[in-house]
């Protein structure tokens, strides 16, 4: 688990969570390849947003894993010699400045248990710069957000946001299953005002309210707390298929965090 501080001196502030891209992946279609590169190009032409890269990115399938290391699709990576680190790090080099953070998902963690090899370390080493360190998380990510100047550079009110982000593990095929999945990361890190998880492809958000005490002075404050699935990018096919599973709105959501009032809304 890393800590994360990031700064955005605008009135809104946007997150978007990538995740679940499955670079090699059969079903990493030019479909899924043309909604990606469009939500890259509306990351690119926006100061005010950041990308958390929540795990999955790679495929990297094995002669052990569930999923098959015939089952690729050869078209999309014929230009990269088959190498999915040179197809990932040309698509997110645009907005490599923009990139905070990533995770693990249990795709990468394969061949870390199998030789070590963490495909999530190397991606963060060779997208940072001298401005920008894409830090490695490891498994999770708490997230504090500052959003807003001072009084000092423009008198314009301020908010800090938390959030925790983990890739997620287990689901299940209803979308009440996978949120749960979500909501259990509060089991882990209480009170945040947000909570991202990835691994069931699902793109959600709910919206629900709890109260923290504050023994230091016998009170209580009510939060208001967004659960958010972060998404994917597999096209239908495959086990979803073969398994009865619903198939998915490809993408990833985006995430809006405003400054004049604590508020977040997901854009879906």
């Amino acid at each position: 688990m890393k800590i994360i501080k990031e700064i955005i001196k605008h009135d809104k502030a946007y997150i978007v969570p990538l995740g679940d891209i499955h670079l090699e992946d059969k079903f990493f279609t030019e479909k899924s390849e043309k909604k990606l590169k469009e939500q890259i190009e509306w990351i690119k032409k926006r100061k005010n947003v950041r990308v958390f890269l929540t795990g999955d990115i790679f495929n990297v399938a094995t002669r052990t894993s569930k999923t098959s290391p015939f089952s690729i699709n050869k078209k999309l990576l014929n230009n990269y010699d088959g190498d999915q680190m040179a197809y990932a790090i040309d698509l997110l080099n645009p907005i490599k400045e923009k990139i905070i953070g990533a995770i693990d998902g249990n795709h990468e963690q394969r061949t870390i248990d199998f030789n070590n090899r963490s495909w999530i370390t190397e991606l963060c080493g060779k997208l940072s710069t001298k401005e920008r360190e894409v830090k490695y998380c490891g498994v999770s990510c708490i997230l504090f957000l500052k959003i807003g100047k001072s009084r000092k550079e423009g008198n314009r009110s301020a908010q800090t946001y938390s959030g925790y982000i983990h890739h997620t593990t287990g689901g299940g095929s209803t979308p009440g299953s996978k949120m749960n999945r979500v909501a259990k990361l509060e089991d882990i890190i209480v009170g945040c005002d947000f909570y991202i998880g990835g691994h069931n492809h699902m793109q959600g958000a709910v919206t629900l309210s709890t109260f923290l005490s504050n023994p230091n002075n016998c009170t209580i404050t009510q939060i208001k707390q967004t659960y958010i699935d972060a998404g994917g990018f597999l096209d239908y096919g495959g086990y979803v298929e073969r398994y009865q599973l619903r198939p998915t709105t490809i993408g990833s959501p985006i995430i809006e965090f405003e400054t004049k009032t604590k508020n977040i809304t997901v854009r879906i």
